[in-house]
Formats: C-alpha cells, structure tokens, sequence
C-alpha cells in the first residue's frame, strides 16, 4: 500500500520526545527527534545538540514528501520549538485509526482507545508494556541533563515509536481501502485531516487569554465561594443538604412544579450534563440551578490549564467523539465547565477577541443535505423558528422575534426536539404545554417539511439495512438493529457540522488568522484591536466557504458574530452564564472587601 503514496520525496515517519509543562505554548526542551523514510530506509536519529545546529529539517517537508506521525500536534509543537517550518502533506495516524476504529464501534459506545497502543492492538500488533513507555515519559517530563545512557534510552524509545508507525502504515492503509474505492479522495481528505491538526497545534500554541487576577482570586476563596453560592442559589429550589446535592429534594421540587424530568432505566432521574442542557433550555427558571450544578461538580479551577502566559490551553482531542468532534476535557478547557467561568476570557491590551458561530447550523445542514424547499426557504428567511410558525399558520403575517418572542421560544424547543426524536407526550411534558398543541405543531412540521422527513426516514432505514451511517467526508460508524433509530436521527448533522469546523479551522489557518479555540459549531478569534474587522469579515469568509464547500449544490450556511467584538478591558461573557457570574461576583466582593474595578461587557 506504501506504494499507492504519491510522493517521490519519501514518506517519512517522524517521532520526537520534548518536556513541555502544561498550557506551555511550546515545548520547553526537545530532546530527541527520529525520522525514518519508509520507502528508502533512510533515518535520521537527532539529539538536542544536533537539532539546535539546524535551521531547517534534514528530510523533505516539501509537496513532494508526506510527513507521517502520531497525534500530530506534538511533532508539529515540537518543530516549532526548534524554529522548522510546517510540512507541507501531514498524515495524522492517529485521526487514520480512529477513522478506521470508528467503523468498528457501535453507534452510542465509546469511541476508540486514541493512544498509539491503541491503534496497535487494533491492528493485532505487538506494544511496548505499560511501565516501560510511562518510564521513558516520566524521564522525557524530567527533562536534562541526561547521562549518556539516558540518552541513548530515550533515542531508542523515540526510533521504537518511528518503527511501530512503519509496521502499522501499510495494515491502516490497508483497512482503509476496503471501505474507500477511490483511493485519490481518501488521500486528498486524509491530507485534510492532517491540516486540521496543523490548525489544532497553531490553536494550542496560541491558547486563550485569561483574567488571572479574578481566577487566583476565585482559586483562593473556592470554598467559602461555593457555600454561599449554594446558599444564595438554592434559596428557590431547596434542593442541597450542606455541599451535596439531594435526588429526593430535587424529585419532590419537579413533582411540586409538574415538570418531567428524564429517568434512568434504574429509576433514577438523569443528571447528565445533555439532560441538564435540555431541560433549562425548555425550563429557562432552571438556569440558575444548572449553573450551581455545574459549578459544584466541574469547580476544580486549578484543573484548568493555563501557562505561565496567563492563557488557556488543553489538547483538544480532535476526532474524539464518535461523530468526529473534538472532545477536550471539561475540566481543563475554559468553555468546559459552568457557563459563567467563561467569564475569565479577557483580551489581552491592543487585542480584540471574537466569537463567531453558524446560525441554527444544525437546520441549516439539514435543509442543504434533505433538499426539501421550504426548509431552505424558510431557513434562508433569516429567522427560521418564526419562519415556520407563520408558514404553519401558528403565527399571524408579520409576527417577528420581538412581537412573538414566547411563542418562537416554544417552536424552537418542539423543532430541537424533533431533531433528536423527542417525542410528543415527553415534549409536552418538557414545556409544560399542552399535549394536542404540541402534537399540531410536530403535524404541522411534518406536513410543511415532508422532504426532510422522507429523506430522514431514508437516512435511518439505510442505516439499519448497510449497518452503518457515513458522513459525506467518510466518518462512519456501525448501526446495529436494537439500536433507536431516534439515536440515529441526528447523526448526519453533527457530523457534517463537526467537518465544517475542521474545514473553517483549515481555511483560516492558511489565512493566518489568529484561531484560539474551536467550540463546537463556533470558533474564538483574537485580533488586533485597531483592524479586528477585517480579521472578522475574513474568518466569516472561511467559515461559509466551508459551508459552500461541504454542502450539496454549494449551499451556504452564515454567520453571527463578525460585528461583536470583546475589546479590552472588557471581557467575554455568555449570556446564559451572566446570572450566575453577577452573583459570584457579588460574593467574591465580600469574601475580600473592597477589589479593583472589573469591567465587564
């Protein structure tokens, strides 16, 4: 398969060994670094000294090379320490396996193992025990000086990792080609995958710029902080006994209240983070609660990562989720935990920060992949939730987001709700709306969109009989007959929408724009603060470019937030979480007195 690689430069495989501290924008000390082409044999095993004496990399980088590694955005760090340039073609193993991997798994478990072990037991291969790999990474972490056995066992482990990638590229390509009859476009869109990860290593050593002074604050009165939060919040609902939240209080405050709240097949109600999102959306007078929550379990904010710069950085573990999206951790990715501690971004001096999201993307993709017109009309209109409730005849002529704000909230949730299966008596249940009325507007629905829902119908039932769903780009993953096809339902919207933001990231990337986070159907920009409108306008070209790009017959899906820049001193605040930060803020100010004026916008 080696030889279906069209690269007369060679394919090169690359490992590197660095000490990098966490949310360092770059490594710290690069040890070691061993590359091998595989097509020649030709290797190049380089210690510190030998790389410090080199502008540029011994091996070809250029279009007429493939640069093959591991979780990419290590290497791609790694060379930006030393002060190489990026490789033109980079194949990420790892985004390779977990395509492949992702075939294998069934629709709603776990996604695969992503550590290079893993991929080797999934290809039958041979791995290095546990404690001999944890050792050298502890002594790579430790850093030099290094004796001169220490060197010679840390070049060994890196040139072991090299040889594992040589014996495992021909069986993942391999395992490839049974599912991608067109070889070129499998290439052309793993190439694509690996300048994604090019864009994810710029977004890692760029980070987030935080307010440390309030987060060392907020570290310092963590405790007493969340008391009194409790105390303020849980005021009217009654639902904490001291620090720990009570199942039976909460169950009896629905029951008070006649809200349905979803079960556990054991009985219990569910207290996941999706369910909690859900149900304040439908429930907006429990906002304040699920903010407590998510406060009290994902509080740790020591466990955020941020450098010595003062900014935010995790890995964001790109394709980690079973539809392709990143996966980063909650607890150590600012816009992970509670809504409000999004309120810690804060533009540095001279800096403009931008959040700029697709507008009701998840419509939008799948009014562009069903085909049906008026979904696309009715999208196109700017305001699709009012668009249908006048088209449906459930809003008068004219009724807009201002004079029918109530009524365009309630057909939001039953149309969210329609595209994850949700059914008729649980909806009703959910918005405490009558039943007949939500079941009018989901007939409604079906009858003024009855493209979509045949060609959802098609998606689901194809899904069953193959046994597996694909997205356009080749994300796939198996559908097993006792799966819900109500858990399938969704599932060619998110991942188109999670190849979107890869594709937008690309796109702005090579344009140099200064990306700081991706966020699910968003991206964060930081720009000078005296031309943020031009680096604005211009990530608003990529991200609908990708849409263009993406969606059949060029369809275009927009853009919000080129017009609304953070600009210093102010900070980044989601609205959801504005509640909640006015009132911690209120308590930090009488945990220490009187404190610097904080702007906030």
């Amino acid at each position: 398969m080696i030889d279906r690689l069209p690269f007369p430069g060679g394919v090169w495989l690359v490992d590197a060994e660095f000490r990098q501290p966490e949310g360092y924008p770059l490594p710290q000390e690069v040890h070691c670094l061993v590359a091998k082409d595989c097509v020649s044999g030709k290797t190049y095993r380089l210690w510190a000294d030998d790389l410090q004496r080199m502008d540029a990399p011994p091996f070809p980088i250029g279009s007429d090379a493939l640069f093959v590694c591991y979780s990419a955005a290590a290497e791609l760090q790694a060379m930006q320490a030393i002060g190489w340039s990026m490789p033109v073609n980079l194949f990420d193993a790892m985004a390779e396996y977990l395509l492949v991997a992702n075939r294998t798994k069934i629709y709603g478990q776990p996604p695969a193992d992503p550590r290079l072990t893993g991929m080797l037991r999934h290809l039958g291969l041979f791995h290095r025990l546990a404690d001999e790999k944890r050792e050298m990474q502890e002594l790579a972490i430790r850093g030099g000086p290094f004796t001169n056995q220490e060197r010679a066992d840390l070049l060994w482990y890196c040139e072991t990792d090299v040889l594992a990638l040589e014996e495992a590229l021909p069986l993942l390509l391999r395992a490839v080609s049974r599912t991608h009859q067109n070889w070129e476009r499998y290439l052309r869109r793993a190439l694509l995958r690996g300048d994604y990860m090019k864009a994810v290593s710029e977004m890692r050593r760029r980070g987030i710029p935080m307010d440390m002074d309030l987060l060392m604050d907020l570290q310092e009165h963590r405790d007493p902080l969340l008391r009194q939060l409790i105390a303020e919040t849980d005021r009217q609902f009654g639902i904490y006994d001291g620090t720990t939240f009570k199942q039976d209080r909460f169950a009896a405050y629905l029951a008070r209240e006649g809200v349905a709240w979803p079960r556990t097949t054991s009985g219990r109600l569910c207290t996941d983070e999706d369910t909690w999102k859900n149900m304040a959306a439908a429930h907006p007078q429990l906002q304040p609660l699920k903010e407590l929550v998510a406060t009290m379990g994902e509080l740790k904010l020591h466990r955020l990562k941020v450098g010595p710069d003062g900014r935010n950085r995790t890995y964001l573990r790109p394709f980690g989720s079973t539809t392709a999206r990143n996966a980063p951790s909650n607890a150590e990715f600012v816009f992970g935990p509670a809504t409000w501690i999004r309120g810690l971004i804060k533009p540095e001096p001279g800096t403009a920060l931008l959040y700029l999201d697709w507008k009701t993307q998840e419509i939008g993709i799948a009014a562009a992949l069903s085909g049906d017109p008026n979904l696309i009309a009715d999208y196109v209109s700017g305001d699709f939730y009012t668009r249908f409730g006048v088209t449906s005849g459930f809003l008068p002529e004219g009724a807009t987001k201002d004079t029918h704000g109530a009524e365009r909230e309630l057909l939001k949730r039953v149309c969210l709700g329609l595209g994850y299966g949700l059914g008729a008596p649980k909806m009703a249940a959910q918005l405490e709306t009558d039943l007949y009325l939500i079941r009018k507007w989901i007939g409604g629905h079906k009858l003024r969109y009855r493209v979509f829902w045949h060609w959802l119908d098609d998606v689901v039932g194809s899904a069953f009989t193959r046994g597996w769903i694909r997205s356009r780009m080749g994300w796939q993953t198996r559908v097993l007959e006792e799966a819900r096809p109500t858990s399938v339902m969704n599932w060619p919207m998110q991942t188109t929408g999670s190849d979107m933001l890869r594709l937008a990231a690309v796109l702005a990337t090579r344009e140099g724009l200064g990306l700081t986070a991706p966020v699910h159907d968003a991206l964060l920009l930081e720009a000078p603060a005296d031309c943020w409108q031009d680096h604005a306008r211009a990530l608003q070209r990529c991200m609908v470019k990708a849409s263009e790009m993406l969606l059949p017959g060029g369809f275009t899906v927009p853009v919000d937030g080129a017009d609304k820049p953070v600009l210093y001193p102010n900070r980044y605040m989601d609205k959801r979480g504005r509640e909640t930060w006015d009132r911690v803020m209120g308590i930090l100010d009488r945990l220490r007195g009187p404190r610097l004026s904080i702007v906030t916008g």
